[in-house]
């Protein structure tokens, strides 16, 4: 399996404790695969976002209200927004 390079622009919601990798250059056509995770996981779901070809557009990655993640980055958030 080889290595492939993309490049990507990653967005956090604090609000919807949600992270979003956006594939550069693709455009979504609105076809979504939900994967749930369960509970008990750091990331409770994992959308694929595809685009008009069948690549992947984009991933969500919807964390868990309790989780260490949203935590870690809550707080990376405040301390930027102090500065």
């Amino acid at each position: 399996m080889s290595l492939v390079e993309l490049e990507a622009k990653v967005t956090y919601d604090p609000e919807a404790a949600a992270i979003y990798v956006k594939l550069k250059g693709r455009e979504p056509s609105g076809s979504t695969l939900k994967l749930p995770q369960g509970d008990k996981c750091d990331i409770t779901w994992i959308n694929v976002d595809f685009s008009r070809d069948g690549s992947i557009h984009g991933i969500e990655l919807l964390l868990n209200p309790k989780s260490r993640l949203k935590l870690v980055l809550n707080e990376c958030l405040k301390e930027a927004e102090e500065k």
